[in-house]
């Protein structure tokens, strides 16, 4: 798994709501293709980021994007209660790739191994200079803010967990994630947003 893809998942779990999907996950259970549409919607990105991080082809990319959501709609009532949207995606997404590069290396009759792109130290110079930038923008928050936000993302907790240990309400964590998120995004400027692009698309 290399560094871009890396940033970019990162970014995903910085940018959404996290509750939020793991309802709609949940959801899918029930056939809700509302909840369907927002999980693609959210997510189909790091999908294609992840699949393109592997095959370095755009066709391919997307292809493997339609399978796995695809999947994730066919097998939706599989889903179990301890499963979480992010390994159950990319576990299909994965297997996806996998399955896409065997059928081109028995084709081409070579090692049917997956490529994995590998950091060099100038993608890891970048690497690190995106994610000091995004975390001088989160730095920017306010402090409650910030310690909630932080709470969500860098310690996985969910915004119950949050409100309990804050002794606030729940109401108060979903507004000021929401909140943090909006002044995230406004802050991130289009050189960066132009950035990101550029190095997923010459990995």
């Amino acid at each position: 798994m290399n560094l871009i893809f890396t940033f970019v998942i990162e970014m995903g779990n910085i940018l959404v709501d996290k509750d939020q999907l793991t309802y709609h996950f949940h959801e899918l259970k029930s056939d809700s293709a509302s909840s369907f549409e927002l999980i693609f919607n959210k997510m189909n990105g790091q999908v294609y980021a992840f699949a393109f991080s592997m095959l370095h082809n755009d066709v391919e990319s997307k292809e493997v994007v339609q399978e796995t959501f695809f999947k994730l709609w066919l097998h939706r009532q599989k889903i179990k209660d301890e499963y979480t949207l992010d390994a159950y995606l990319f576990t299909i997404a994965r297997n996806e790739v996998i399955s896409l590069i065997r059928k081109k290396k028995i084709r081409e009759g070579e090692d049917i191994q997956p490529h994995y792109a590998v950091g060099n130290t100038e993608e890891e110079i970048l690497f690190n200079e995106l994610k000091q930038e995004v975390n001088e923008i989160i730095n920017q928050l306010p402090e409650k803010k910030r310690l909630v936000f932080k709470m969500s993302r860098n310690d996985g907790l969910s915004n119950q967990e949050i409100a309990k240990q804050l002794n606030i309400s729940v109401n108060t964590v979903n507004n000021q994630i929401s909140s943090s998120i909006r002044f995230i995004r406004e802050k991130i400027n289009k050189d960066l947003l132009f950035v990101i692009a550029l190095i997923i698309y010459r990995l």
